[in-house]
């Protein structure tokens, strides 16, 4: 019999932590109601459809990684459903609409890049400090937010886009690895 996670705290952190491998990458963390969230994306094959082949596949580009790990991904209840990244275009922007804006993702959904939170935030602080500027008026506080937003959400568009083949490639996570730390290929230790 398979050994199952039953608690969150049999391997998983309170903060995300990502597993990138070839192709895929996955986070863990935990959510308020003490369970965790697993997610994988990656490039899956047209053949992925069937939930226990989608397992399987799963399992397979994992392979060699401790049990505990890989049990997050094969054991857990439900069968794993092929989510795909989606973005919006880098330079997205929309037309004024009366008494309305976005922010978040709805404003500039873009590949993980782990500045999505912080972006949302900083949108609304921006907001609340443009509405502020603009006291009685409405609609110049929302155009001023919108005029700082759309250069902001582009330039984190294309870093977040330059990220995705550093964790979707045949090196990662070494080539993730190399962008932080500022080593290249080459100045990789032996064995790895």
């Amino acid at each position: 019999m398979r050994s199952k996670i039953r608690t969150v705290g049999d391997c998983v952190c309170a903060r995300p932590r990502y597993a990138p491998t070839q192709g895929w990458v996955s986070t863990a963390s935990k959510i308020p109601s003490a369970s965790a969230r697993i997610a994988s994306r990656g490039v899956a094959p047209a053949s992925v459809s069937p939930s226990v082949r989608a397992t399987a596949r799963v399992a397979e580009e994992f392979e060699g990684w401790a049990p505990q790990l890989t049990a997050l991904l094969t054991d857990g209840e439900t069968a794993p459903v092929l989510r795909l990244p989606h973005t919006l275009p880098i330079e997205h922007r929309w037309d004024r609409v009366p008494g309305v804006t976005l922010l978040g993702d709805a404003a500039h959904l873009m590949p993980p890049s782990g500045e999505g939170a912080n972006l949302a935030m900083l949108d609304g602080a921006e907001l609340g400090n443009a509405l502020a500027a603009h006291p009685g008026d409405v609609e110049a506080g929302l155009a001023a937010y919108e005029g700082a937003l759309f250069p902001r959400s582009a330039e984190a568009a294309v870093e977040a886009a330059g990220l995705i083949p550093l964790y979707l490639n045949d090196r990662a996570p070494h080539s993730l690895v190399e962008m932080f730390t500022g080593a290249g290929p080459g100045d990789r230790p032996a064995g790895r």
